[in-house]
């Protein structure tokens, strides 16, 4: 069994309290069910974003997890 894995790791700079937070987030994918992984996330995009292509919004873990994340009730959707 081949597992595919995505690894992304985002840091935030907060200047008023000179601090960095750090955010790791991984995704593990069986191989065989990639391409079926990608065609309903590429759907999900669509429904949730209102793009046509899948690059015109790419899923950042910064973007998606902020404040103003949370009060979008399609982006809280989306993530949960």
């Amino acid at each position: 069994m081949s597992v595919m894995v995505f690894l992304d790791e985002s840091r935030i700079v907060d200047q008023r309290q000179q601090q960095s937070i750090y955010t790791i987030a991984a995704v593990a994918i069986q191989e065989s069910n990639f391409d079926d992984f990608n065609r309903k996330l590429w759907k999900l995009k669509q429904r949730f974003f209102k793009c046509q292509n899948i690059t015109d919004y790419p899923l950042k873990g910064r973007l998606l997890l902020n404040q103003r994340a949370f009060e979008s009730y399609r982006k809280v959707e989306f993530v949960s």
